[in-house]
């Protein structure tokens, strides 16, 4: 369940949507598309492994995203590479095929602003201000509920400025947010809304402007 959750997972579902709406719109080939997929996957993949060796010492753990006691030196190093590897995946992404649907540059750029925000949360913030424990955000890692509401955010702007029929995916994506709420969160309910409404809003703000 976890690792159907991590928040890791959710640019590929987001990628997983935008594939769908391209099949359907038959704009593209099966063959180069699932050559980008295996390329894509394959560089995420290797970001990934040298984000574990740089901040296994550190966190203790295989993603500080999902790690409250992660220090900030250790989420720093994981943000700059998985924005690197976000970056690096949106320009094969646009520069190797011509998609149809819009919104292909957005896939993983609207990931990258919740990485960086989940520096300032978890046991990291409480060592910077010792007086926010016990608050919003220094209770847990944002990460994982706002990379969620980024993939509700990435949902509604697709259906919206396609025209296409994304309320099953969205419906999907509200199911991903109640079952880390229900399995997966360790804090207050309403603190897990503020970080999901947190990367929703800057997900559709993000894909808003760069029409």
């Amino acid at each position: 369940m976890k690792r159907l959750l991590h928040p890791l997972a959710m640019p590929f579902y987001s990628f997983a949507l935008f594939i769908e709406l391209e099949r359907q719109s038959y704009s593209i080939q099966f063959a180069p598309v699932a050559m980008l997929v295996v390329m894509m996957v394959c560089m995420i993949m290797l970001a990934i492994l040298i984000v574990q060796n740089t901040t296994k010492s550190e966190s203790k753990t295989k993603s500080t995203l999902s790690n409250n006691d992660a220090t900030i030196a250790s989420k720093i190093t994981e943000a700059s590479l998985l924005s690197v590897a976000y970056i690096v995946a949106t320009y094969q992404i646009t520069q190797h095929l011509s998609f149809y649907t819009w919104g292909a540059h957005c896939i993983y750029i609207t990931y990258i602003l919740p990485t960086w925000l989940n520096i300032l949360s978890g046991k990291s913030l409480s060592t910077l201000k010792p007086n926010m424990q016990g608050k919003y955000p220094s209770d847990n890692n944002i990460a994982p509920p706002a990379y969620i509401g980024t993939l509700t955010g990435f949902t509604i702007m697709i259906g919206h400025k396609t025209s296409a029929d994304t309320f099953w995916p969205f419906t999907i994506s509200l199911l991903l947010f109640t079952l880390w709420a229900t399995f997966c969160n360790k804090t207050k309910l309403s603190h897990s809304i503020y970080s999901y409404l947190l990367g929703t809003t800057q997900s559709i703000l993000i894909m808003y402007t760069a029409a």
